[in-house]
C-alpha cells in the first residue's frame, strides 16, 4: 500500500519511495521507512547530493537520479549504501565523478547524458561488481578508468562521446575476459574514432574483437582534417587501408630516424673527438678538485717551478745533466718518478703536475713522439696553457728529428712554443 506523507507528494510503502517528477529541488527529509529498497528521485530540479544524503537507507538497491540538475555531489553522499545495486545518474551536469568507493556491491551504473569530459584512473575503484556501465553522450575524450578489477563488467556503453580509442591498458582488461569465456559488449557508436596509423592497434583490435556488434550501429571515422566518413563495414576496408599506408610509412619513419640518428651521432663523435683533450683534462680537473685531500696548488702559487716530461729510456739523461742543471739554477723540479703519487690515477697526476707547475719541459726524443703518455702530458700542458692565459711549454730538442718523424700534431706544438 502506497502511502503520501503531508509535506511532500511521494508515494511510499515498506520497500519503495517514489519521488518521481515531484518538483523537489533536494532531497527529502521525510524519516522514510529504513528499509526501503528503491528509491526513485527522478525528473525533479534537485541540483546536489550533500554528504551522507542516504544514510539511513542502508537496505537501498536502486537509487534512480536520472533527470535531474545535479552538478555537485559531495564525497560522502553515499556513504551507507552498502548494498545498493544499481545507481541512475543520467541526464544531469555531472563533471567530476570519484564519488562512487562506498558502493561495493554496485551493479549497474549509468552516467549518460551528463558534462564529464575525463574519467581519470581510480573513478571505479571498489567496484569490482560492477556489471553495466554507461557513459553515453558525454563530452568524454579521455578514458583512463582502471577496469582491470572490474572482474564482472560484461556491458560498456560509450555511444556518442568524444572517444577516439580505448587505451592499451583497458583493451588488455576486456581482451582478458573474452578470453575467460565471459561475455562482454562494448559500444562507441557515433563516437570520432580516429582513422590513422597512430591509431592502428586501436582499429585493428575493434575488428577482431568479439566485444564489438557493428550491425544495425552507427560508427565513424574521423581523420586530422575533421572530416567525418561512416562506416558499414565494421572498419574492415580502413583497416586494409591503414596497413598499407602505415607500413610504408614505418620504413620511410624507420629510414629517416636512422639517418637523422647517424647524423646526430657523428656529430657527437666529432666534437667528442675535437675537444677530447680539454675533456680529459675537465676530468681529470674535477677528479683531483674533488678528491678528499686535495692539495692542488692553486692558480696564483705552484708547488714547483718545471715539470720535466721525458720518456723512461732518457730518464739517464734527465737525472745525470737536466736535473742537476736545473737544481743549480735554484729550480724546484717535479720529476715524476719521483713526485707521482703510488696508487693514483696517471692522468690525474699528470694533470695535478702540469697544475702545480710554472712551465713543462719536454724532452723531445724519438722515444718519446712514439709515447701516447708523452704525448698526453703534451696535451695537457696545451690545456693549462688555455687556463691560465699564457704559455707553459718548453721544448728541449735531444734528438734531430725531421716534421716526418714529429707527426703534424707534435710539429705543430714545438712550432708554436719555446724549443732548445
Amino acid at each position: 500500500r502506497m502511502e503520501i506523507p503531508p509535506s511532500r507528494s511521494c508515494r511510499w510503502s515498506t520497500v519503495y519511495v517514489n519521488c518521481s517528477e515531484s518538483d523537489l529541488s533536494s532531497i527529502p527529509t521525510e524519516q522514510f521507512p529504513v528499509g526501503i529498497q528503491v528509491y526513485d528521485l527522478s525528473y525533479n530540479n534537485i541540483e546536489s547530493l550533500p554528504s551522507h544524503a542516504f544514510f539511513r537507507y542502508s537496505s537501498l538497491k536502486e537509487l534512480h537520479l536520472h533527470h535531474n540538475l545535479i552538478f555537485e555531489i559531495n564525497s560522502q553522499a553515499f556513504v551507507g549504501l552498502s548494498n545498493l545495486e544499481l545507481l541512475d545518474l543520467s541526464a544531469n551536469r555531472l563533471k567530476k565523478t570519484k564519488i562512487f568507493q562506498p558502493l561495493s556491491k554496485l551493479e549497474s551504473l549509468d552516467l549518460s547524458s551528463n558534462t564529464i569530459r575525463v574519467l581519470w584512473r581510480s573513478v571505479f575503484d571498489g567496484l569490482n561488481q560492477l556489471k553495466t556501465l554507461r557513459i553515453s553522450h558525454n563530452p568524454i575524450s579521455l578514458f583512463c578508468a582502471d577496469v582491470s578489477n572490474m572482474n564482472k563488467l560484461q556491458y560498456f556503453m560509450a555511444a556518442d562521446t568524444s572517444l577516439t580509442y580505448l587505451p592499451e591498458v583497458v583493451r588488455n582488461a576486456i581482451s582478458r575476459r573474452l578470453e575467460m569465456g565471459f561475455p562482454f559488449q562494448v559500444s562507441l557508436s557515433e563516437s570520432p574514432i580516429f582513422c590513422d596509423c597512430e591509431n592502428l592497434p586501436f582499429i585493428r583490435w575493434m575488428v577482431f574483437s568479439k566485444a564489438f556488434k557493428f550491425k544495425n550501429r552507427r560508427y565513424r571515422c574521423s581523420y586530422p582534417d575533421s572530416s567525418y566518413r561512416d562506416i558499414t563495414d565494421g572498419y574492415e576496408e580502413t583497416l586494409k587501408i591503414l596497413s598499407r599506408q602505415c607500413s610504408s610509412n614505418e620504413v620511410l619513419f624507420l629510414s629517416v630516424g636512422g639517418t637523422t640518428l647517424a647524423f646526430l651521432s657523428f656529430i657527437v663523435i666529432s666534437l667528442v673527438y675535437r675537444y677530447r683533450w680539454k675533456l680529459r683534462y675537465m676530468y681529470y680537473a674535477a677528479y683531483i678538485y674533488l678528491k678528499p685531500g686535495n692539495t692542488a696548488a692553486s692558480d696564483n702559487m705552484y708547488e714547483y717551478d718545471v715539470f720535466v716530461c721525458y720518456a723512461e729510456e732518457d730518464r739517464h739523461f734527465v737525472m745525470t745533466c737536466l736535473y742537476p742543471a736545473l737544481e743549480a739554477r735554484g729550480l724546484s723540479v717535479f720529476i715524476h718518478h719521483r713526485h707521482f703519487t703510488a696508487g693514483e690515477l696517471i692522468g690525474s697526476n699528470i694533470v695535478r703536475a702540469v697544475h702545480s707547475c710554472r712551465r713543462t719541459v719536454v724532452v723531445l726524443t724519438r722515444t718519446f713522439a712514439e709515447s701516447s703518455w708523452c704525448n698526453f702530458e703534451i696535451q695537457m700542458a696545451n690545456m693549462e696553457s688555455a687556463h691560465r692565459g699564457m704559455p707553459v711549454l718548453i721544448f728541449l730538442l735531444l734528438d734531430e728529428m725531421t716534421g716526418r718523424e714529429m707527426g703534424a700534431e707534435l710539429l705543430f706544438n714545438v712550432q708554436n712554443n719555446t724549443y732548445i
